[in-house]
């Protein structure tokens, strides 16, 4: 019976972790570079500690959008494949373009990327899976749930006195 219990703890406890690979990582990458950017944009007449603060928290919603994100793009078959992709040249540039890119480029990745650099023969077996990770709108997507980000602004606007005269 123990061992019965135990083995029912541990697969609840499987279910309960999230999935934390490459792929989630570079979505959540790339939904806090969109929320910066609306914030920095919407808050340019605060002050910089004021943004930041409102930065922080608004981003700290992030994660479970790109979770949302993931789980709706990729299968959990395809899943293992996309993360292949970020241990690729191209992947690791992407990654690394995610994290201090320039955001006005996300709508043509064409141009922040010069494909012809990369080994053509490498990435067929990828192909699917990105058009699929890639075809979605990561913008529309990051505010599609108005509920938690909405929160997330009212929480920075109270918190971080957002309205409080300079």
């Amino acid at each position: 019976m123990k061992k019965y219990l135990l083995g029912v703890c541990l697969a609840l406890s499987m279910q309960a972790t999230a999935y934390d690979g490459a792929t989630m990582n570079f979505t959540k990458s790339i939904f806090d570079k969109i929320v910066t950017h609306v914030l920095m944009d919407g808050l340019q007449e605060r002050d910089t500690a004021k943004q930041a603060c409102a930065i922080n928290i608004a981003t700290s919603q992030t994660k479970s959008l790109a979770e949302n994100y993931v789980n709706t793009a990729l299968t959990k078959d395809e899943l293992p494949l996309m993360d292949e992709f970020f241990d690729t040249s191209l992947g690791q540039d992407m990654i690394v373009w995610a994290e201090f890119g320039d955001m006005d480029d996300i709508d043509d990745i064409d141009k922040v990327f010069d494909f012809d650099k990369y080994p053509t023969g490498g990435y067929e077996k990828y192909q699917a899976v990105m058009d699929k990770y890639f075809d979605s709108d990561m913008i529309e997507q990051v505010f599609s749930d108005d509920v938690t980000l909405l929160r997330a602004f009212l929480a920075s606007a109270v918190k971080c006195n957002i309205f409080d005269s300079e």
